[in-house]
């Protein structure tokens, strides 16, 4: 289980890095249709790492109750707007950098708080579950990142 997400954030740290490579043009084009940039998509998951690194571990075998989420909207429009803003290199780095603190958190949870169930809202998961589902989240967006390069070479 623990191997799965570490090898998962490797994968994406590496892929995230052959980004240094592809054109501005490619990196500020819409993926799709009415869809974000491979800029904003990254800042994207820059900002859920961060979230899950600052709101979700340190509290998950805590009595303190979850911190609240806030507006999932307001947390993606301001992740997209930010890769707006900053250089190809900067989203680059701020992700490769948040993506290795989230690898060492992971890293550090013990074998036995894997399966231990915890609630976000009326929802029953564990740790295992929960990176899982975020893992199939980052699979989604990289997926359509590749098919949108293999389009525009």
């Amino acid at each position: 289980m623990k191997e799965k997400i570490l090898n998962h954030y490797m994968m994406t740290i590496n892929f995230v890095t052959s980004f240094h490579d592809i054109s501005n043009q490619q990196w500020r084009t819409p993926i799709e249709k009415d869809k974000w940039t491979i800029a904003e998509v990254i800042s994207h998951l820059t900002h859920w790492d961060l979230f899950i690194l600052e709101k979700r571990i340190p509290y998950l075998w805590s009595s303190d109750p979850l911190p609240k989420a806030g507006s999932v909207e307001d947390m993606n429009h301001y992740a997209a707007s930010l890769a707006r803003q900053q250089s190809k290199e900067t989203t680059i780095y701020e992700y490769i950098k948040t993506r290795n603190q989230l690898y060492k958190s992971v890293h550090e949870i013990s074998a036995s708080n894997w399966e231990v169930d915890f609630h976000i809202g009326t929802t029953k998961l564990n740790v295992y579950k929960y990176l899982n589902d975020l893992a199939e989240h980052d699979s989604h967006h990289l997926e359509q990142i590749k098919q949108f390069l293999a389009l525009s070479k």
